[in-house]
C-alpha cells in the first residue's frame, strides 16, 4: 500500500472457492502485466482497460470499483470486516466500513448463521 507503506498478501488461492486462481491462471499473460508493479491509479485503470480490451470484456472496471467489489464480495461471504480491512491495507476499521455493503443476501446469511448455534 503506497499511502501507508504496508505490505498487503492476498491468498488468492483461498478466495472466493479457487475461483481468484482459476482466473489469474486463464489469462496470466495479461495480469501479469498488472501484478509486476501497480504504479498510480492513472496507470492501473490504463492496465485493465488494455486487459478487459484483450479479453473482449466491455466492462467499465476501475481499480475503485474493482476494489470495492473485492471487499463486498468477502463481506457477503461472512468475511470478518477486521480481515477485510488488514487485506485493504486500511489504517482505521472506519474507512473499511464504508466498502461493506450490508445487503439482503448478507442479512440473510448471518440469521442463518445464527440459526445454526
Amino acid at each position: 500500500m503506497v499511502k501507508t507503506g504496508f505490505v498487503v498478501e492476498i491468498p488468492i488461492k483461498d478466495l472466493f472457492g479457487g475461483k481468484m486462481l482459476q482466473i489469474v491462471e486463464r489469462y496470466n499473460g495479461h495480469i501479469s502485466n498488472l501484478t509486476k508493479s501497480l504504479g498510480s491509479n492513472c496507470t492501473v485503470n490504463k492496465t485493465l482497460r488494455g486487459i478487459l480490451d484483450k479479453i473482449e470484456a466491455d466492462a467499465k472496471i476501475t481499480f475503485h470499483s474493482s476494489r470495492h467489489t473485492f471487499a463486498t464480495l468477502l463481506a457477503q461471504q461472512g468475511v470478518q470486516i477486521t480481515t477485510i480491512q488488514k487485506l485493504l491495507g486500511h489504517q482505521k476499521l472506519q474507512t473499511t466500513q464504508i466498502y461493506s455493503e450490508v445487503d439482503r443476501k448478507a442479512i440473510t446469511n448471518d440469521i442463518k448463521k445464527r440459526q445454526r448455534k
